[in-house]
């Protein structure tokens, strides 16, 4: 075989994990992967330590991220026979991630991860390619926390009180000057008459 003729190490060896991207709307199958890259940061403090303190405690590891390249083509092995342009397809679909901003299940041949949001897609198209196309995706991990509810059983006792100013009744209150109002009378008076009426 004559040329230099570079065929993609992935092609060869490694796990045998379909690489593909999942969410709850949709599933995605490469070709090939092309590339890989996965990034464990960390960030550590600024401040001095206390010797003897727990050396964790002042390292924060950081979400993880990293990024993947993929080959997907109009004449796949893995699919069979297309009606499709399967690179427009997969075009499309990327587009629709990310509008929807959905967390993915990215496969790679190294790690497998749940819960990631998708940062950055790029694709490339040129004439060495033929019916084909490349897909660099860059990732970042989405951290989900669950809240657990408890329940506590408390019992709660009013201690009695001690002073004698807060054991004591409210003070009177002042209302004033009041007068009373007393219902009108009438007064029947007796007049005899000469006559003895």
């Amino acid at each position: 075989m004559s040329g230099n003729l570079k065929i993609p190490a992935m092609l060869f060896g490694g796990r045998k994990r379909e690489k593909s991207i999942k969410s709850d709307s949709f599933s995605l199958v490469f070709d090939l992967q092309l590339s890989e890259s996965h990034s464990f940061d960390s960030e550590v403090t600024n401040h001095p330590v206390e010797n003897g303190s727990p050396i964790s405690d002042h390292i924060e590891n950081k979400l993880r991220s990293g990024s993947s390249s993929f080959l997907v083509s109009n004449y796949s092995l893995k699919i069979g026979e297309l009606t499709t342009n399967r690179v427009q397809d997969v075009y499309d679909l990327f587009k629709q991630l990310w509008k929807a901003k959905e967390l993915v299940t990215l496969v790679t041949d190294l790690e497998v991860y749940e819960n990631v949001a998708i940062t950055k897609t790029s694709t490339a198209r040129n004439q060495g390619v033929g019916e084909a196309g490349t897909f660099e995706v860059s990732f970042t991990e989405f951290r989900i926390v669950r809240l657990k509810k408890i329940s506590v059983d408390a019992n709660i006792v009013i201690t009695e009180l001690e002073t004698p100013e807060s054991q004591q009744a409210s003070p009177p209150v002042d209302v004033g000057t009041q007068a009373l109002e007393s219902e009108p009378y009438t007064t029947k008076s007796n007049y005899l008459s000469a006559g003895g009426r």
